[in-house]
């Protein structure tokens, strides 16, 4: 967003279009205008504002005075005080393109995007080549999600200065946002002064990635990482091959940033991920084991080892066991719950059914549309010999979770085990269609690895 236009004090007793109800200076008081201009123009703006609040005094309808005491608050830092003698300029002056530009960036400034933008239209509106009222406008919609406006603005702006880096940049990226991916590549190939940008670069390998040119993106998002080897950029390439499961590759620059980056939560946490998605539950555990430890409220992490505990068949591991330590510590993490209570009725922990129950119980009340924690309190029951009273659980686990082996298969042993053979029969029925189809659980465990590339990629186009 621009800066509010200060340059133009000098001037403005006699510049600014009034209207109806405004007051014309005597020529005294323009004088004395003039000299608290100069002295706002020249940065002094604590000396001007009590020269300029007894000409507010003494002529509260001159859009002039309103507006250059305005200016001298925002020079003070104080937008507040400002903006109700912005208002009144704009009121007085209500055809001035600068007046209303102030305005905007001032409402906009202190919050009030409404205000601001429709300032900033009506300032638009009467000087249409005014770049920085038409750029700043385009900015203000995109910060308010209005993308399809804001590429029409920030297309006007770029025509105005079609060789600004700055302005090629945020239409590209508002495009993008707008989903004009085509639009947005022809805006970046045409603006050669952002080749050299690593935050164009990534923004470009964004844009190649919605467009389905997956290499491109990858080569692009390399390119931003070399230009600027940021944490972000590290994370957004390594992000970029780990959605197209290019494990070398990803595991390769996550490492890469680590050895730049050492304590990063978000590298650590991509290579646990990596490790996961390469089916090598003993390295993913070695990694989330200390990040767990070190995070004990994040629920992510504790998902990512709870399932690696219980895919590899691991859950005996000291990490694996530290979970169940974890989720008693820290009962607002119902994800932990919900696995370290599997975990203990698989390893059969001291105490496992009750701890089991108590653990389940708890994720369920902390989040009850999670599927393990209704699966590991049906676990926990079933364990005990109350099976009919686990049916409740496998079923509001299975509604959660429809396409989970698991889940089917412990509700039809309940089924059995209560004598609801045709209930039994049908879950079995539904756990061999699951099973017939032999990509079923690979394709469950590569859409995790996809779903956790959002919790460790950072936003690839930010601006």
């Amino acid at each position: 967003m621009s800066a509010l236009r200060l340059a133009v004090l000098l001037a403005l007793a006699l510049a600014i279009p009034r209207g109806a109800a405004a007051q014309t200076l005597p020529p005294a008081a323009q004088a004395q205008l003039r000299q608290a201009a100069a002295a706002v123009d020249a940065g002094h703006t604590a000396a001007a504002i009590p020269q300029l609040q007894h000409l507010a005094r003494q002529f509260p309808q001159s859009p002039a005075v309103a507006e250059t005491l305005g200016l001298a608050w925002v020079g003070e830092q104080n937008l507040a005080a400002a903006l109700p003698f912005l208002r009144r300029a704009a009121a007085l002056a209500p055809d001035s393109p600068s007046v209303l530009a102030n305005l905007g960036i001032t409402e906009l400034r202190l919050g009030h995007r409404r205000r601001g933008i429709v300032a900033l239209r009506r300032a638009v509106r009467l000087a249409p080549d005014n770049f920085e009222n038409v750029y700043d406008l385009g900015q203000a919609l995109a910060a308010a999600g209005d993308y399809a406006a804001s590429v029409h603005y920030l297309g006007q702006a770029h025509a105005l200065q079609p060789s600004d880096p700055r302005v090629a940049y945020d239409l590209a990226w508002a495009q993008h946002r707008a989903g004009r991916n085509a639009d947005a590549e022809q805006t970046l190939a045409a603006a050669p002064g952002l080749r050299q940008v690593a935050a164009a670069q990534s923004l470009w390998g964004a844009v190649a990635e919605a467009r389905g040119q997956y290499q491109a993106a990858a080569l692009h998002l390399q390119t931003a990482a070399r230009l600027a080897p940021t944490e972000a950029n590290i994370l957004a390439l390594g992000a970029e091959f780990l959605r197209h499961l290019t494990w070398r590759a990803a595991r390769l620059t996550f490492q890469q940033g680590l050895a730049r980056y050492p304590h990063s939560r978000a590298l650590r946490t991509a290579l646990a991920v990596t490790a996961y998605g390469q089916l090598d539950f003993a390295a993913a555990i070695h990694r989330l084991g200390p990040l767990t430890r070190q995070y004990p409220d994040d629920a992510f992490l504790a998902g990512l080892l709870g399932r690696s505990c219980l895919s590899g068949g691991m859950a005996r591991r000291a990490p694996c066991q530290d979970l169940i330590t974890l989720a008693t510590a820290h009962p607002g993490n119902a994800t932990a719950g919900a696995y370290a209570a599997v975990i203990a009725v698989r390893t059969g922990a001291g105490g496992e059914t009750a701890l089991a129950e108590r653990l389940a119980r708890s994720a369920i009340h902390r989040n009850p549309r999670l599927a393990e924690a209704h699966y590991a309190a049906g676990l926990s029951l079933a364990h005990a010999g109350q099976w009919r009273a686990s049916i409740p659980q496998f079923r509001a686990a299975q509604r959660l979770d429809p396409r989970s082996v698991a889940i089917v298969y412990q509700l039809a042993l309940a089924y059995l085990r209560t004598g609801q053979k045709a209930l039994a029969q049908k879950a079995i029925h539904r756990r061999a269609q699951l099973q017939a189809d032999r990509q079923n659980a690979l394709q469950r465990h590569l859409q995790q690895v996809r779903r956790f590339v959002v919790a460790v990629r950072p936003r690839a186009a930010a601006r």
